[in-house]
């Protein structure tokens, strides 16, 4: 299969291209956008887990208010933040590779 290039992808659409061709185009492979969306999910996990530990938890437990739920979200959160982290690192070793995920 030829590489795809911008030219390929206008001539392809009449109208805009979609977003999903064009990041397909940007990283080289499916393998790459999908680190970099795995990336941006470790990102945006840890960004939510500070801020409900600065938000919620740290002010609750000063005043002694904190809820065992509001513990329990945070438990949750760290669950899905260390399952993004896993995903990425799988995902970086298949592209740094130069391999395919097996489907």
């Amino acid at each position: 299969m030829t590489k795809l290039t911008y030219d390929d992808l206008e001539r392809r659409y009449e109208g805009p291209i979609p977003p999903g061709e064009l990041l397909l185009l940007q990283a080289g492979s499916t393998e790459a956008v999908l680190f970099a969306r795995a990336k941006a999910d470790v990102v945006g996990w840890r960004r939510l887990i500070r801020e409900w530990i600065a938000e919620v938890i740290r002010p609750r437990r000063a005043d002694r208010s904190i809820q065992p739920y509001q513990v329990e979200t945070l438990r949750q959160y760290w669950a899905e933040y260390r399952r993004c982290v896993r995903r990425a690192l799988t995902l970086q070793a298949i592209v740094d590779a130069g391999g395919k995920i097996d489907p």
